[in-house]
């Protein structure tokens, strides 16, 4: 029987230093060279 496990992730840090940016590459496996701010919270599930 394979263990199967939940984590929760919470990213904080100052504006413009990649956050999304990692949560997307992550979650997704992508990335995206323009900038668009992230204004209040993003969630992303893999």
């Amino acid at each position: 029987m394979t263990q199967q496990f939940q984590y929760k992730v919470v990213l904080i840090g100052d504006s413009s230093v990649g956050k999304s940016s990692l949560l997307k590459r992550f979650a997704d496996d992508s990335f995206e060279e323009t900038y668009l701010a992230t204004i209040g919270v993003d969630f992303k599930f893999k």
